[in-house]
């Protein structure tokens, strides 16, 4: 199938020529809109969690999803779906609108255990910043 790449936007016309080997030959015009690909903001490409924990992963768009790789994950084909790896999986978001595709990534990090240090306790006065 011909593939055509168009470097500005709008209406464009298209041409296709097509002839048999039996000398039969037709033209057919048809007019395609060229649009920039659709707008889809991730809040967040990089996270952790501990092994036991869900996540919900979040997408913005105006269009219809679809994440991968289906592992562990609820709500495939939503905005929002909720995720449970238990090893570190990257997922991709694929969002389709009015036949335009774009796609975008997330890093959910698995751990079995977190360690904080919130620093040894300390004495201040009123006025003083820390």
């Amino acid at each position: 199938a011909p593939q055509w790449l168009y470097h500005s936007l709008g209406q464009k016309t298209v041409m296709l020529d097509v002839a048999s080997n039996k000398g039969c030959r037709d033209t057919v015009s048809v007019v395609v809109d060229v649009t920039e690909k659709p707008d889809l903001v991730l809040p967040f490409k990089d996270t952790l969690i501990c092994s036991i924990d869900s996540l919900q992963l979040s997408a913005i768009g105006d269009g219809v999803f679809e994440w991968t790789p289906v592992y562990n994950i609820f709500d495939t084909k939503t905005a929002t779906p909720t995720v449970y790896p238990k090893t570190t999986t990257t997922y991709t978001v694929k969002m389709t609108e009015n036949r335009c595709v774009t796609s975008d990534q997330v890093r959910v990090r698995v751990v079995d255990t977190v360690t904080l240090e919130a620093g040894a306790d300390t004495t201040i006065c009123l006025t003083d910043t820390i």
